[in-house]
């Protein structure tokens, strides 16, 4: 493990990473109206832990040694993954990849000359359903009342280039933002799953926080792309002819998300010619999420999930704690960022925090 303090100037660092030197917010999202002061906290925390894994895989790209890589792309899918981890930190295409103890130095200086992407100032980011989403929800037939959904994200019907980014509630009751798991307050000492040693020995839904839903649905945003290298030839049209990054829509894993569906997905034959892991959303966070706890954990190494069961341990218990309403029939869909089987209570929290967006405790 990394010393202490060492940790705890990381982590100040990895939580200001939107905050740039530069002191401009212009490529900061927009946070959407009508957020409480807590609410808005806690969207910006998860669009926050999203740019600290993003930068993680982005200072760190070396496929041909980096057994996460390995579990859920082919070398084939490396140069595009790169780029595609590169412009959304902001880091240029060519920059030589650094080891972890020179990226946890950059992390730990100041960041000069470093900002984000201006393209993130046309994401607009909501506590919840967002305010502007389009009413007939275009292509897009679910919504955070829908069962299942932890997040959406919808174009403006004027200019796709705009999004908005829909969070649903229950995602932040379920799951710890990444600094209270590395660096848990006290009243989560002892909390499963947080610290490095608590995250086990493998790949487990311990590692998730917010900011994974975020960085599943950037993945979905065709104008944020399109201008890296090679996407028009590596992504393929959706069925509205979008050339968009989509969902694995096979029967055999059923779906393409979680670790353990999204590892089989790599090993799947390409159709027509396109990888199905790099055109996969959630293979991203997937892989980005346990680079970046190696990093974080000093080169710890995480085994793969074995089952869904396994991984599913936050998700389990937060179902445990609030079963969906027995009127609400279980179903799954098609096209959700990441469909569970059963139903979604419309609100509520198990985690409290404080009037700065703190977290005081989880019961």
């Amino acid at each position: 493990m990394l010393p202490s303090r060492l940790l705890n100037r990381i982590w100040l660092l990895v939580v200001s990473l939107v905050a740039m030197s530069t002191g401009s917010d212009a490529a900061e999202p927009q946070w959407a109206s009508g957020m409480t002061p807590v609410q808005t906290q806690m969207v910006q925390r998860a669009f926050y832990d999203a740019m600290s894994v993003v930068r993680a895989v982005a200072l760190t790209f070396d496929p041909a040694c980096d057994v996460y890589f390995q579990r859920y792309f082919s070398d084939a899918d490396a140069t595009f993954v790169k780029h595609a981890f590169r412009a959304l930190a902001n880091v240029d295409l060519n920059a030589p990849t650094m080891n972890i103890a020179q990226a946890a130095a950059l992390m730990t200086a100041p960041l000069t000359g470093a900002a984000l992407p201006d393209k993130y100032s046309k994401l607009s980011i909501s506590y919840g359903d967002h305010p502007l989403t389009p009413p007939h929800l275009g292509y897009f037939p679910h919504h955070c009342q829908t069962a299942g959904v932890r997040g959406y994200l919808t174009f403006s019907l004027t200019d796709p280039n705009y999004a908005f980014l829909s969070l649903c509630t229950w995602i932040f009751g379920a799951y710890l933002p990444l600094g209270f798991t590395l660096f848990p307050p006290n009243s989560l000492r002892g909390y499963p799953g947080t610290t490095c040693d608590g995250l086990g020995d493998h790949e487990t839904d311990y590692m998730r926080n917010p900011g994974w839903t975020v960085l599943h649905e950037l993945m979905h945003w065709a104008a944020f792309f399109n201008d890296v290298p090679d996407y028009a030839v590596k992504i393929r049209r959706n069925p509205q002819n979008i050339i968009q990054i989509d969902h694995y829509t096979g029967t055999n894993p059923p779906h393409g998300n979680e670790p353990f569906y999204a590892a089989q997905v790599k090993n799947l034959p390409s159709v027509d010619g396109y990888s199905l892991a790099i055109n996969n959303a959630d293979s991203y966070p997937c892989y980005a999420t346990v680079r970046a706890w190696s990093v974080l954990c000093e080169g710890k190494f995480f085994g793969p999930s074995p089952s869904l069961e396994d991984y599913s341990r936050r998700t389990a218990d937060w179902y445990r704690r609030n079963p969906p309403a027995p009127q609400q029939p279980p179903r799954r869909l098609a096209r959700s960022e990441d469909t569970i089987t059963d139903t979604v209570p419309e609100d509520g929290f198990d985690c409290a925090y404080d009037e700065e967006g703190d977290l005081i405790v989880c019961d």
